[in-house]
């Protein structure tokens, strides 16, 4: 699998923070970046990530960044039933 056709990150946050704070809108402040992922492929439509490509290619892309924030989970029930977090969290 290609990771780099696999993963579609959307920074909607960002434009959200833009629009909220329109006198510095182009000048958004980014103190830490978090990888946004579904819990399991039946959290979301796509965009779903294997923890062993995730561990293996995604995060030792990225953790070498001083703004890697971490991971976050979509939801928590999908977290729950697949195991997820459990698997990456020793490489997060």
């Amino acid at each position: 699998m290609a990771v780099k056709s696999a993963i579609s990150v959307t920074f909607f946050c960002l434009v959200l923070l833009a629009l909220a704070n329109g006198s510095n809108a182009g000048k958004i402040a980014i103190y830490w970046i978090f990888l946004g992922l579904p819990a399991s492929p039946q959290a979301a439509g796509s965009g779903f990530i294997p923890a062993f490509d995730l561990t293996s290619q995604v995060l030792p892309a990225i953790k070498g960044s001083a703004k890697y924030g971490g991971v976050m989970l979509w939801s928590r029930y999908y977290d729950v039933q697949s195991g997820y977090s459990s698997s990456i969290r020793s490489h997060v």
